[in-house]
């Protein structure tokens, strides 16, 4: 690619080598950097993974009392008023079931279920039932 410079007609075409080297060698430049930070990720990535396992150790040694709210929600354990007993409900529907149900049959079971409280939340409410 040639550019006229300018009234006496010279071309930059040797700038433009010149820039092309410029850039190859930021761009090298950048993808060693990110190299770098990707590694670094992978490894900060890893680290909190062995933290967060060190707090909940802790909490099943101890009772998830032992942590604050924040430590709960950081290591996901907070509850997040989700019902804990509805999807434990439909396996057992399922695996007690000798052939496949739909859910609606599903949902008819649930309630029939001893000791499920599915019938008093948002869930039930939810069901195709």
């Amino acid at each position: 690619m040639e550019i006229s410079n300018g009234s006496n007609g010279k071309t930059a075409k040797n700038t433009l080598a010149g820039a092309d080297s410029h850039v190859q060698e930021v761009l090298k430049a950048a993808q060693a950097e990110l190299r770098q930070l990707l590694k670094q990720r992978a490894d900060v990535m890893k680290r909190i993974g062995t933290v967060k396992q060190t707090i909940v150790g802790l909490a099943n040694l101890f009772g998830d009392e032992v942590l604050t709210d924040e430590l709960l929600e950081l290591v996901d354990r907070k509850s997040n008023g989700r019902q804990p007993g509805f999807t434990k409900a439909c396996r057992m529907v399922l695996m007690e079931s000798a052939r496949p149900l739909g859910a609606r049959e599903v949902c008819e079971h649930i309630e029939f279920l001893p000791c499920c409280c599915i019938t008093r939340t948002r869930w039930h409410q939810s069901l195709p039932c």
